[in-house]
């Protein structure tokens, strides 16, 4: 039903702009910008993502538009049943009627909408398959005469030099793969170093012993730490690319996933975040790089993912690339999202749990600063996984983090960029002295950042978590009222405090109907005995009774 109301007012808007005579919707919200009192992003998610704004927000939209006040009544009665308390008509035969230009109570909709024809020649953001770019170049290739086209052909002729290479590279690449890894991290990453891929400094920082103790629920933080990133992931798909203001202009102040489930935002995605990798490593945790790429490739194809993740995902599904030369190197935080099963896996060993989140970084993100971000947060959830209760001194934590990742980011703190301190700097000296002068978070924000890179998404994650380290909910909600890359802040904030807090500590209400819950709760029981084979089945503590 969010859908087709969805469709419902992009449909009316879209065919409203036309009529008025603009071209794009850039234009529209130019010429309108002050009555509008929006920001460019929360229009253009309106318009063309099929968010169901709150009330306020749309009128003035409605306004702009020029859409007459009975419409505007109508319209706003089916998109929000709620306010008048009566029964909304059949969604399914209203978008028939808008389609068919039959609804006469829209009078701003006489016509339907016209939809692009098949096959239809426009360079439109629909058209980007490699295939269909080959077959129109050739196609338009052929009818190109020689003479008096010098510079087109010598552009070709170097376009098939590069393709050529490209080929070549490949197919050297995979005789050069060694294939008899025996499953060993250690050889694995030598290769990549030899390749350029990963940073040859891995084994440098600060040692951080990770020993299970006893007193610690570790089935339940172990469960915690997968249902906690799927629940984040899953909230912070409404405020995604979202200033703060532009969130609360939305929805008020999101308190729980219940704000928007009515609210006619998109559903959540039906594969969680790190369910597919989870389930492997729970049946083989052995490091096959080959194998975890196509997880990867698969899972990402099906949910919210960045440009980073979507690059990945195309070159190793669609255009073939080995595990290896498949990633791209973006400095995302979302390469350290996808590393936070094998926190689970490599509880109890530190340089094993670095070695492996930091190749399985580089399969996706082949940066140094990714790299750094996904080991340091792989190392935070272990650690917090052994944390006490009580025992929690956020400020230490955050000053004890820099060393950890020694040697692996740059450090762009000095020279010309002061302006871009590194991840480690802003983690171990900026957050320790807000926390100090318990700064809000929203003083954080403007400090730190919260955008894609490492160096402000994975810091502002921690800093949600650190200001609230006993109250689950209080952190993701948070994240998720500051907008900007919330999936992935989102879900290391849930990862994070599940870690730390447990399932337990999770809302009933958030948990229920959560898609895949069953499939993440046995991985993680299975992660869980892989990380400390010594746990019996019938001790819930991770530890021989007596």
């Amino acid at each position: 039903m969010a859908e087709l109301k969805a469709s419902i007012l992009s449909n009316i808007l879209e065919k409203r702009l036309r009529e008025l005579g603009f071209e794009t919707l850039r234009k529209f919200y130019m010429a309108h910008r002050e009555s509008i009192g929006v920001s460019y992003e929360l229009l253009r998610q309106v318009m063309h993502d099929g968010r169901i704004p709150r009330i306020e927000s749309i009128l003035p939209i409605l306004q702009a538009a020029q859409i007459p006040p009975p419409a505007v009544r109508t319209l706003i009665s089916r998109l929000y049943p709620n306010l008048q308390g009566g029964p909304l008509r059949d969604p399914a035969g209203v978008q028939k009627k808008i389609a068919a230009g039959e609804d006469d109570s829209i009078d701003v909709l006489p016509a339907s909408v016209a939809a692009p024809p098949e096959g239809s020649n426009d360079w439109g953001p629909g058209c980007r398959s490699p295939e269909e770019l080959a077959r129109r170049l050739s196609a338009a290739l052929s009818r190109i005469p020689i003479r008096g086209n010098g510079d087109l052909w010598d552009m070709a002729y170097r376009l098939s030099e590069i393709a050529e290479k490209k080929v070549r590279d490949r197919s050297r690449g995979r005789i050069d793969q060694p294939f008899l890894f025996g499953k060993e991290p250690e050889a694995i990453y030598q290769f990549l170093v030899r390749r350029g891929k990963a940073v040859p400094f891995m084994s440098k920082g600060e040692d951080c012993p990770l020993e299970f103790r006893k007193g610690i629920d570790y089935a339940d933080r172990f469960r915690g730490v997968l249902l906690g990133q799927a629940i984040g992931a899953s909230m912070g798909r409404i405020s995604q690319g979202l200033s703060g203001g532009d969130v609360a202009m939305l929805y008020g102040r999101v308190e729980s996933p219940m704000n928007f489930r009515s609210g006619g935002s998109q559903p959540t995605a039906a594969c969680p975040i790190n369910g597919l990798l989870a389930s492997r490593l729970s049946e083989n945790p052995a490091l096959d790089p080959e194998a975890i790429a196509s997880v990867m490739a698969i899972e990402i194809s099906c949910q919210d993912a960045t440009g980073g993740e979507n690059l990945f995902s195309s070159n190793f599904r669609e255009r073939d690339f080995p595990w290896f030369e498949a990633g791209e190197p973006i400095a995302e935080s979302a390469a350290a999202v996808r590393c936070i099963p094998f926190a689970l896996l490599h509880a109890g060993d530190f340089r094993r749990l670095k070695l492996e989140s930091g190749i399985c970084a580089t399969i996706t993100h082949p940066n140094p600063s990714a790299i750094a971000g996904a080991t340091l947060l792989s190392v935070l959830i272990a650690r917090l996984l052994h944390t006490l209760p009580d025992a929690l001194d956020p400020i230490s934590l955050a000053r004890s983090c820099g060393p950890l990742i020694a040697g692996i980011e740059t450090d762009r703190s000095g020279g010309r960029n002061r302006t871009a301190p590194s991840m480690a700097r802003k983690i171990g000296t900026e957050l320790p002295a807000l926390l100090l002068r318990r700064a809000s978070v929203e003083d954080i924000l403007k400090t730190i950042g919260n955008g894609e890179t490492p160096s402000e998404g994975i810091p502002f994650a921690i800093a949600c978590v650190l200001s609230n380290p006993g109250d689950f909910g209080g952190a993701i909600v948070s994240a998720v009222n500051s907008g900007n890359d919330a999936i992935r802040i989102c879900a290391m904030v849930g990862a994070m405090a599940g870690a730390f807090l447990g399932a337990s500590a999770i809302p009933v209400s958030w948990v229920e109907g959560l898609d895949g819950r069953k499939e993440l709760e046995e991985a993680a029981d299975s992660l869980l005995g892989y990380a400390n084979p010594r746990q019996p089945e019938s001790n819930n503590h991770g530890f021989p009774a007596g």
